[in-house]
């Protein structure tokens, strides 16, 4: 018997644009780009009309001051000098907790793991956009002639690429969050090249995410995968 697919939670503030205002207007070149809010309604509103439910489906819940990061500390090795982050209470992507380089490279994945098959950053956003956009006769079509992107299951990579892309958005914040409420002083927050690259780690996964939505209530959106 196939188990049943996981539950996974989209979490964002209140008012992100708000948020977006505050943080990235005090720190411009830690700004993200972002892909428009326009791009990930089309994609909700897509994957709606195209009666999904009625497949083997997975629940993307979003819901209001529900981030899933719980927790991070940093480890410094002196000998090495390397630091890590490791982040705590974050068992929906990352079981166990997870130690990330300062290099920012991310922990090996598994090859059966979906995400080793998924185009990270604008590149990968903007193909799962257009794949997500495509007729349905066609997605799996295009996307098997082309081996370095989607192969096979290429629908249900991409719509992973999309949501990997806003759990990190929302990660993104909290930790620049974070940065910012443990090194203000009178005279302002002085962001090291140690913060910045703490920043960086991330940044790389996020940068192309909007992080201007509005977040009232819950939305639900049951996405086939």
């Amino acid at each position: 018997m196939a188990a049943d697919p996981p539950v996974y939670a989209l979490a964002f503030p209140e008012s992100m644009a708000e948020l977006y205002r505050n943080h990235y207007l005090r720190y411009p070149l830690l700004r993200p780009k972002a892909v428009t809010i326009e791009d990930l309604r089309h994609v909700m509103m897509t994957l709606l009309f195209r009666g999904f439910q009625d497949l083997q489906n997975i629940l993307i819940r979003v819901r209001v001051n529900n981030i899933y990061l719980i927790g991070f500390e940093f480890e410094v090795d002196n000998d090495e000098e390397q630091l890590r982050l490791r982040f705590h209470g974050d068992e929906g992507l990352f079981p166990g907790g997870t130690d990330l380089p300062y290099s920012g490279q991310y922990p090996q994945l598994d090859k059966l793991d979906l995400r080793s098959r998924m185009i990270i950053g604008r590149e990968g956003l903007q193909k799962a956009f257009r794949l997500l956009g495509m007729a349905r006769t066609l997605q799996d079509h295009n996307y098997l002639q082309d081996h370095n992107y989607y192969r096979r299951e290429s629908f249900r990579s991409a719509i992973l690429s999309v949501v990997y892309h806003i759990f990190e958005a929302a990660r993104f914040v909290e930790i620049e969050s974070f940065i910012a409420e443990n090194y203000e002083t009178e005279a302002g927050i002085t962001l090291t090249k140690l913060h910045v690259g703490l920043v960086n780690c991330w940044v790389k996964y996020s940068r192309d995410i909007v992080l201007n939505m509005e977040g009232k209530g819950e939305a639900m959106l049951i996405l086939a995968l």
